[in-house]
Protein backbone atom coordinates (compact mmCIF):
# COMPACT_ATOMS: atom_id res chain seq x y z
CA UNK A 1 0.00 0.00 0.00
CA UNK A 2 1.57 3.64 -0.89
CA UNK A 3 1.46 6.41 1.01
CA UNK A 4 -0.73 9.71 0.28
CA UNK A 5 0.80 12.75 -1.20
CA UNK A 6 2.31 14.53 1.85
CA UNK A 7 1.78 11.18 4.37
CA UNK A 8 4.61 9.51 5.60
CA UNK A 9 5.42 5.91 4.97
CA UNK A 10 4.39 3.37 7.56
CA UNK A 11 7.28 1.33 8.70
CA UNK A 12 7.38 -2.37 7.05
CA UNK A 13 6.33 -4.62 8.66
CA UNK A 14 10.02 -6.09 10.24
CA UNK A 15 10.95 -7.45 13.29
CA UNK A 16 12.80 -10.89 14.06
CA UNK A 17 10.39 -14.10 13.59
CA UNK A 18 9.09 -15.89 15.88
CA UNK A 19 11.88 -18.33 18.13
CA UNK A 20 14.60 -15.48 15.89
CA UNK A 21 17.23 -13.64 18.29
CA UNK A 22 18.29 -10.44 17.11
CA UNK A 23 21.86 -9.21 16.87
CA UNK A 24 22.58 -5.51 16.37
CA UNK A 25 25.65 -4.72 15.16
CA UNK A 26 25.48 -1.39 17.31
CA UNK A 27 28.41 0.95 16.26
CA UNK A 28 27.69 0.43 12.65
CA UNK A 29 23.56 1.35 13.55
CA UNK A 30 24.61 4.37 16.06
CA UNK A 31 26.95 6.25 13.08
CA UNK A 32 23.80 5.99 11.27
CA UNK A 33 21.22 7.47 13.61
CA UNK A 34 21.43 11.00 13.92
CA UNK A 35 20.64 11.77 17.70
CA UNK A 36 23.39 8.69 18.24
CA UNK A 37 26.01 9.98 15.99
CA UNK A 38 25.68 13.32 17.51
CA UNK A 39 26.66 12.13 20.76
CA UNK A 40 29.30 9.67 19.25
CA UNK A 41 31.22 13.62 17.34
CA UNK A 42 31.21 14.70 20.46
CA UNK A 43 32.98 11.66 21.94
CA UNK A 44 30.17 10.79 24.62
CA UNK A 45 30.48 7.42 23.50
CA UNK A 46 28.68 6.21 26.68
CA UNK A 47 25.91 7.79 26.22
CA UNK A 48 25.49 7.01 22.64
CA UNK A 49 25.22 3.33 23.38
CA UNK A 50 23.08 3.58 26.55
CA UNK A 51 20.48 5.77 24.14
CA UNK A 52 20.64 2.94 21.27
CA UNK A 53 19.82 0.55 24.25
CA UNK A 54 17.40 2.18 25.70
CA UNK A 55 15.40 2.67 22.61
CA UNK A 56 15.87 -1.10 21.62
CA UNK A 57 14.57 -1.98 25.10
CA UNK A 58 11.55 -0.06 25.03
CA UNK A 59 10.74 -2.15 21.73
CA UNK A 60 10.45 -5.80 22.89
CA UNK A 61 7.94 -6.73 19.84
CA UNK A 62 11.20 -6.76 17.62
CA UNK A 63 13.05 -9.44 19.06
CA UNK A 64 10.50 -12.15 20.86
CA UNK A 65 13.34 -14.01 21.51
CA UNK A 66 15.75 -11.44 22.82
CA UNK A 67 18.21 -8.92 21.38
CA UNK A 68 22.10 -9.15 21.54
CA UNK A 69 23.73 -5.76 20.80
CA UNK A 70 27.47 -5.86 20.09
CA UNK A 71 29.50 -2.48 19.72
CA UNK A 72 33.49 -2.16 18.92
CA UNK A 73 35.94 -1.26 21.37
CA UNK A 74 36.30 -2.16 24.76
CA UNK A 75 33.17 -0.52 27.53
CA UNK A 76 33.08 3.22 27.46
CA UNK A 77 32.79 4.81 31.02
CA UNK A 78 29.48 4.98 31.65
CA UNK A 79 27.88 2.86 28.81
CA UNK A 80 25.09 0.70 28.56
CA UNK A 81 24.61 -2.75 30.55
CA UNK A 82 22.09 -5.18 29.95
CA UNK A 83 18.58 -4.92 30.33
CA UNK A 84 15.38 -7.51 30.03
CA UNK A 85 15.54 -8.42 26.72
CA UNK A 86 18.76 -6.82 25.71
CA UNK A 87 21.67 -8.19 26.28
CA UNK A 88 25.17 -6.10 25.13
CA UNK A 89 28.53 -7.10 24.70
CA UNK A 90 31.64 -6.30 23.30
CA UNK A 91 34.72 -7.49 21.23
CA UNK A 92 37.14 -9.48 23.31
CA UNK A 93 41.05 -7.36 23.82
CA UNK A 94 42.58 -8.39 20.14
CA UNK A 95 39.00 -9.55 18.57
CA UNK A 96 36.74 -6.95 15.80
CA UNK A 97 33.11 -6.00 17.14
CA UNK A 98 32.46 -8.26 13.56
CA UNK A 99 34.36 -10.72 15.14
CA UNK A 100 32.44 -11.13 17.81
CA UNK A 101 29.10 -11.15 15.70
CA UNK A 102 30.25 -13.97 13.65
CA UNK A 103 31.10 -15.23 17.17
CA UNK A 104 27.88 -15.19 18.22
CA UNK A 105 26.25 -16.41 15.53
CA UNK A 106 28.57 -19.83 15.40
CA UNK A 107 27.82 -20.51 18.71
CA UNK A 108 24.02 -20.56 18.15
CA UNK A 109 23.74 -22.38 14.37
CA UNK A 110 22.78 -25.28 15.92
CA UNK A 111 20.34 -23.59 19.15
CA UNK A 112 16.72 -23.30 19.22
CA UNK A 113 16.46 -20.26 17.30
CA UNK A 114 17.87 -18.49 14.50
CA UNK A 115 19.53 -15.54 14.33
CA UNK A 116 18.96 -12.27 12.17
CA UNK A 117 22.10 -9.95 11.85
CA UNK A 118 21.22 -6.15 11.71
CA UNK A 119 23.71 -4.12 9.92
CA UNK A 120 24.63 -1.89 6.81
CA UNK A 121 27.76 -3.48 6.63
CA UNK A 122 27.99 -5.81 3.49
CA UNK A 123 30.72 -7.78 3.97
CA UNK A 124 29.33 -8.77 7.42
CA UNK A 125 26.46 -9.48 5.75
CA UNK A 126 27.78 -12.34 3.52
CA UNK A 127 29.68 -13.83 5.90
CA UNK A 128 26.54 -13.43 8.58
CA UNK A 129 24.50 -15.15 5.49
CA UNK A 130 27.56 -17.87 4.61
CA UNK A 131 27.10 -19.18 8.04
CA UNK A 132 23.07 -19.29 7.89
CA UNK A 133 22.12 -15.91 9.56
CA UNK A 134 19.23 -13.75 8.25
CA UNK A 135 20.26 -10.21 7.89
CA UNK A 136 18.56 -6.75 8.03
CA UNK A 137 19.80 -3.67 7.20
CA UNK A 138 20.11 -0.98 10.02
CA UNK A 139 18.05 1.16 8.18
CA UNK A 140 15.43 -1.00 8.69
CA UNK A 141 15.80 -1.23 12.35
CA UNK A 142 15.89 2.80 12.94
CA UNK A 143 12.57 2.77 10.72
CA UNK A 144 10.88 0.90 13.64
CA UNK A 145 12.98 2.83 16.49
CA UNK A 146 12.14 6.28 14.29
CA UNK A 147 10.14 6.28 11.67
CA UNK A 148 10.82 9.85 11.20
CA UNK A 149 14.72 9.34 10.89
CA UNK A 150 15.31 9.25 7.38
CA UNK A 151 15.88 12.51 5.35
CA UNK A 152 12.96 13.72 3.40
CA UNK A 153 12.78 11.66 -0.04
CA UNK A 154 15.45 9.10 0.64
CA UNK A 155 13.93 5.52 0.47
CA UNK A 156 13.47 2.53 2.85
CA UNK A 157 16.41 0.18 1.96
CA UNK A 158 14.79 -3.18 0.95
CA UNK A 159 15.09 -6.37 3.03
CA UNK A 160 13.21 -8.96 1.67
CA UNK A 161 14.85 -11.87 0.35
CA UNK A 162 15.48 -11.18 -3.28
CA UNK A 163 14.84 -7.79 -3.46
CA UNK A 164 17.72 -5.46 -3.67
CA UNK A 165 21.32 -5.53 -5.95
CA UNK A 166 22.39 -9.10 -5.62
CA UNK A 167 25.76 -9.88 -4.82
CA UNK A 168 28.14 -11.26 -7.57
CA UNK A 169 29.76 -14.67 -7.14
CA UNK A 170 33.80 -14.72 -6.92
CA UNK A 171 32.97 -16.81 -10.74
CA UNK A 172 30.89 -13.18 -11.65
CA UNK A 173 33.74 -10.95 -10.90
CA UNK A 174 36.60 -13.00 -12.44
CA UNK A 175 34.89 -13.44 -15.68
CA UNK A 176 33.99 -9.67 -15.85
CA UNK A 177 37.54 -8.52 -14.76
CA UNK A 178 38.84 -11.30 -17.62
CA UNK A 179 36.22 -9.90 -20.45
CA UNK A 180 37.41 -6.22 -18.88
CA UNK A 181 40.70 -7.20 -19.32
CA UNK A 182 40.83 -7.72 -22.95
CA UNK A 183 38.83 -5.16 -24.00
CA UNK A 184 40.47 -2.15 -25.96
CA UNK A 185 41.18 0.78 -23.62
CA UNK A 186 41.26 -1.28 -20.83
CA UNK A 187 45.01 -0.76 -19.79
Amino acid sequence: MRPRVGQAPRPRAWAAGPGERLLVDGTNVAWAWRPVRDLLVARAFGAAQRYLVERLAAVPALAPAGCTIVFDGPPPAGGPSSRAGVQVRYPEPGQSGDDRLLELILATAHGPFGVRLVTSDRALKDAARQLGAATASGGSLLDRLDPGWRAPGRPAAPDAPGSGKPRPSRGDTERWLAAFRGAPGAD
